[in-house]
């Protein structure tokens, strides 16, 4: 028998929430490097929190994150409950699992391309790195995550439960990747005639510094601009 059926057979409230996250996740999850898979329900049993990490290597803010957060990780919110899932947007499993060799988490298994889609559109991942918190019930706590632990590394306010979504706060806003290309964040039609005169050179010169400039990858835009201008490979 289970440990989470009594004897009278009805669901507990944490067989519920394991099988919500196997529902989301699926069966099995990919363990650390070396560890072959995980079974989901007793991976994530009892834990607080659990995250989902979208990124990607071949993303600059991306790379600039993962060490971020595997040092609060694994210094501190670990051992508050805290669990991480890599749901990747690399471009092949090779890259995927380079990248996953770095972090000392979970992941959601390269190959589950259309459940990563689903997760995607399900919690409005726009750009990445995009953290996005549940619950223990599997609920969402936040889907600005990134910002939380960059703001309270230790974890003293673990698990955020005040954490305000993204354009949520009130905070001046950049301006996205899509907007900055189609010129809906220009200030006047001096920029939109500049942005006609110099359809070339400026958005090269803009990915050249995008790893610097940009808080997010926009999955979509991004990768395909950056591909035609050789900046990531076809």
């Amino acid at each position: 028998r289970s440990r989470h059926t009594p004897l009278n057979g009805s669901p507990t409230p944490a067989s519920t929430a394991m099988a919500a996250f196997t529902e989301l996740l699926g069966e099995n999850l990919a363990g650390a490097v070396g560890d072959g898979p995980v079974n989901t329900a007793e991976a994530l049993e009892g834990k607080a929190a659990v995250a989902l990490y979208f990124s990607a290597h071949w993303c600059p803010p991306c790379r600039n994150f993962t060490p971020m957060l595997a040092k609060s990780y694994s210094e501190n919110l670990k051992d508050k409950g805290f669990e991480v899932v890599f749901i990747s947007s690399d471009k092949d499993e090779a890259s995927f699992k380079e990248y996953f060799g770095e972090m000392p988490w979970l992941a959601l298994p390269y190959e589950a391309r259309d459940r990563k889609s689903k997760l995607s559109e399900q919690y409005g991942v726009q750009g990445i790195p995009t953290l996005v918190i549940l619950d223990a019930s599997g609920e969402t706590i936040t889907t600005n995550g990134r910002e939380a632990v960059m703001k309270d590394p230790m974890g003293d306010n673990f698990p955020w439960p005040q954490s305000e979504d993204v354009g949520q706060s009130g905070a001046v806003q950049r301006a996205t990747t899509k907007q900055l290309m189609t010129g809906e964040a220009s200030m006047g039609p001096g920029v939109i005639l500049c942005a006609i005169l110099f359809c070339f050179w400026v958005p090269m010169l803009f990915f050249m510094g995008a790893a610097e400039v940009l808080p997010t990858c926009e999955s979509d835009h991004f990768v395909l601009w950056m591909r035609l201008y050789g900046t990531i490979p076809l």
